[in-house]
C-alpha cells in the first residue's frame, strides 16, 4: 500500500507540473506582460511580453531579478517619460505602490510615446501578479479630448453638449456660470429642462 501511495503522489506531481508548464506556456503567448513577484519582490516569471516590452534580454529576466532592479533596468534604457533628475523618485514610489499591493491601474508613459497600463494583484502567498497592457491609443484620445474640453470650456460662447434623453453632457465655463452650475453639479449630466 505504501508503494502505491508514493506512486500516487510522483503521479500527482506530475500533472500539477505539467500543469504549471501549459500555464506558463499560455502566458509566454499572450501579448499582455505577466511579471509574477513573490513576498520579497523577486521576480518569479517574467513572460516573453514583458521582456519584449521592457526590452529585458532573457540572461537579465532568467535570473529571476528583483522588481527594483527591473525598474533600474527601465531608467538605465531610459524607457520612462520622466526627467532623469526624478527617475529615482518615480522608481521609490512604483516599488512602494507594488510592495503597498495597490490594485489601481496606472498608466506608465514611455519615452518612446507609448502608453503601458500596469496593474497589480495581490496573491495568496504573498507575492504580486503585475499586469502590463498598451493603452497609447486609448490615453492618446483621451488626451485629445481634455484638449478638446478645454478649448471649449474657454471660448466666449456658452456650449451645452445633450445626449439624446436631452440631458448635459457637457457645460462650459460660460454655461456654468450662466446658469449656476457647479463643476460637480455638471458632472451629474442634470436634464437640459431642470437646467432651463
Amino acid at each position: 500500500a505504501a508503494r502505491n501511495s508514493a506512486g500516487e503522489a510522483k503521479g500527482g506531481e506530475q500533472v500539477v507540473r505539467g500543469q504549471l508548464l501549459a500555464l506558463r506556456a499560455a502566458l509566454d503567448v499572450i501579448d499582455v506582460g505577466v511579471l509574477l513577484l513573490d513576498a520579497d519582490m523577486k521576480s518569479q516569471f517574467i513572460n516573453r511580453a514583458f521582456r519584449r516590452m521592457w526590452a529585458l534580454p532573457d540572461t537579465v529576466a532568467d535570473r529571476n531579478p528583483a522588481f527594483v532592479a527591473l525598474m533600474y533596468h527601465g531608467r538605465d534604457t531610459k524607457a520612462y517619460e520622466i526627467d532623469a533628475k526624478n527617475v529615482d523618485a518615480y522608481v521609490a514610489e512604483r516599488v512602494r505602490l507594488v510592495r503597498a499591493g495597490d490594485p489601481k491601474p496606472l498608466d506608465l508613459r514611455r519615452s518612446n510615446g507609448e502608453v503601458i497600463r500596469m496593474q497589480c494583484a495581490n496573491l495568496p502567498n504573498g507575492g504580486r501578479m503585475i499586469s502590463y497592457t498598451y493603452v497609447t491609443d486609448i490615453v492618446r484620445h483621451a488626451d485629445e479630448l481634455e484638449v478638446l474640453h478645454s478649448a471649449l470650456d474657454n471660448v466666449s460662447e456658452g456650449v451645452v453638449m445633450l445626449d439624446r434623453d436631452l440631458n448635459a453632457q457637457f457645460l462650459n465655463r460660460k454655461m456654468r456660470t450662466f446658469w449656476g452650475v457647479t463643476e460637480e453639479q455638471a458632472a451629474q449630466h442634470t436634464s437640459y429642462e431642470s437646467l432651463i
